[in-house]
């Protein structure tokens, strides 16, 4: 759901004639918030008794991971490889898996009932 919201919004926004990186920031940041609010109550739910700090990592993941994304957003629609929208598909593919292992490992990661709070 967060891909499709990212994706659908990115390709509006370009559409509609807003810069590519400038629709990297609000679409990402769109399936960023719909992320937080999923996976803390359904995808991870299990996972996130109780964390202070899931949030602050949330929040300092996907803002590395859309810095990253960007570049490579941008290196790829520069070098005239993929056209913006191939662009975009490439750099969100390469993400997936890995913001999925990263949320489920460091963000939401299991703690003991010591650690909660």
């Amino acid at each position: 759901m967060n891909t499709g919201i990212d994706v659908f919004l990115f390709i509006a926004l370009v559409h509609l004639g807003v810069l590519a990186y400038a629709a990297q920031l609000l679409a990402y940041s769109a399936g960023m918030l719909n992320s937080y609010f999923w996976n803390g109550r359904w995808t991870f739910r299990e996972r996130t008794a109780g964390g202070k700090y899931v949030w602050l990592k949330f929040v300092l993941w996907n803002i590395a991971w859309l810095g990253l994304s960007s570049i490579g957003l941008f290196l790829l629609e520069q070098s005239r490889l993929l056209p913006v929208f191939w662009a975009k598909g490439a750099v969100t593919g390469a993400t997936l898996l890995l913001n999925y292992g990263v949320s489920r490992s460091w963000i939401f990661a299991v703690r003991k009932p010591d650690e909660r709070g």
